[in-house]
């Protein structure tokens, strides 16, 4: 299963390569969640209306969790303004949903998230349903923010539409 956590821009430019992939998209309530060409690629997308603040609540970690649990995918890909702090949040979320402690880490160990601890604090303090995926995990965007912006480019020519 391939995974990835994006920003606003990024995820606009990039093309799922799964035949299922979700897309999660994490929003400021006072948007209207714009459009984007390749979105027409996803098999199936969660709005969710989260500022960075505490703002996330238990009804938005169900929401997830229906997502989660009701469709079938081999790709996920979340993204949120500056893909930095709601984003790896609800990347936590999902990886616990999944039970998926290798997915956990990698986003905990990558240096560009702060995870936000109020969405956090919120799994924490609930009980969700798990859905069981036995597939080893791929997480797309790894390179993407530690190179400079010529390598960057050439990254993202590959992950493109």
């Amino acid at each position: 299963m391939y995974f990835g956590i994006y920003d606003r821009e990024i995820v606009k430019k990039i093309k799922p390569i799964g035949t299922k992939p979700l897309l999660i998209r994490i929003l400021d309530p006072n948007s209207k969640g714009e459009y984007f060409e390749n979105i027409k690629y996803y098999h199936n997308v969660l709005e969710l209306y989260v500022k960075d603040d505490n703002s996330f609540t238990f009804n938005d970690l169900k929401k997830l969790n229906k997502f989660i649990i009701e469709n079938t995918f081999d790709e996920i890909s979340i993204h949120c303004s500056l893909g930095v702090s709601r984003s790896p949040a609800i990347g936590i979320c999902v990886a616990r949903m999944l039970s998926n402690l290798e997915m956990e880490n990698i986003i905990l160990d990558y240096d560009h998230f702060i995870p936000n601890q109020h969405i956090i604090s919120v799994l924490n303090n609930s009980h969700y349903l798990k859905k069981q995926i036995e597939e080893a995990i791929y997480f797309r965007n790894v390179d993407i923010y530690h190179f400079d912006k010529e390598k960057v480019d050439k990254i993202l020519k590959k992950m493109m539409i």
